[in-house]
C-alpha cells in the first residue's frame, strides 16, 4: 500500500490493476434506471393529483354531492379520464418492484402503462383535437379555467402524461433487462 504521496508499493509500477473487480454494466443500469423511474412515479403522481382535482366535480357528481363552484366551469369528463385514473396502479406496481427488483410486477407496470396510460392518453388526444381545432379558429368561445383556455391546459397534460409514460416504459423496460442479466454468466 502506498499513500498519495508516499512511495510506490514494492513490486509493482501500477499497471496491476487488470485483477480487481469492477461493477458489471448491468446494476450500473439497474441503479441508474431506479432512480430514474422512481422521479417519473413521483411525477406521475403529482399530475395524478392535479387531474383528479380536475376531474372531481365530475367524481363528487357521481357520488351525489355539490362540487366547487370554481371547477364547475371545467368541461364533463370524457371515459377516456375515467380509465387513465386507472393508471396509478401499474405506478404502484413500479413502486413495489424497485425495491426488490421484481421484474414480474415491472412488467406489470410496463403492460398496465401501455393499457391505462399511453391509449387512453392518445385516444383523449383525438378526442379533444375537434376542440382544439375550434379553439384555434375562434379564440373568444373558448371555456377558459382561471383566464387560461381549457383545451390548452388539457392538451399541456396530454403532453407531459405521454412523456412520462413513454419514459417510464422506457426505464421499465431497461430494469427488466439488466435484472434478466443477474443470472447470466459473460464468456469470453
Amino acid at each position: 500500500m502506498s499513500s498519495q504521496d508516499g512511495p510506490r508499493a514494492k513490486g509493482t509500477d501500477g499497471r496491476d490493476f487488470m485483477h480487481r473487480q469492477r461493477v458489471a454494466d448491468h446494476y450500473k443500469a439497474s441503479v441508474v434506471n431506479k432512480s430514474r423511474l422512481q422521479i417519473i412515479n413521483l411525477l406521475h403522481f403529482l399530475i395524478y393529483a392535479l387531474w383528479l382535482t380536475r376531474m372531481s366535480p365530475d367524481l363528487l357528481r357521481l357520488i351525489g354531492r355539490k362540487s366547487p363552484a370554481s371547477l364547475s366551469v371545467l368541461p364533463r369528463a370524457t371515459l377516456w379520464s375515467y380509465a387513465w385514473l386507472v393508471s396509478i396502479l401499474p405506478s404502484i406496481f413500479a413502486a413495489v418492484a424497485l425495491r426488490k427488483n421484481r421484474a414480474l410486477l415491472m412488467k406489470q407496470y410496463i403492460f398496465g402503462m401501455v393499457i391505462f396510460g399511453l391509449l387512453p392518453v392518445m385516444y383523449g388526444a383525438y378526442d379533444l383535437f375537434g376542440d382544439l381545432r375550434a379553439f384555434l379558429s375562434n379564440r373568444d368561445k373558448a371555456v377558459r379555467f382561471y383566464g387560461f383556455p381549457a383545451i390548452v391546459l388539457a392538451y399541456i397534460f396530454l403532453t407531459v402524461a405521454t412523456q412520462l409514460h413513454i419514459f417510464g416504459i422506457y426505464c421499465g423496460t431497461q430494469l427488466v433487462s439488466s435484472w434478466a442479466a443477474r443470472g447470466v454468466k459473460k464468456t469470453k
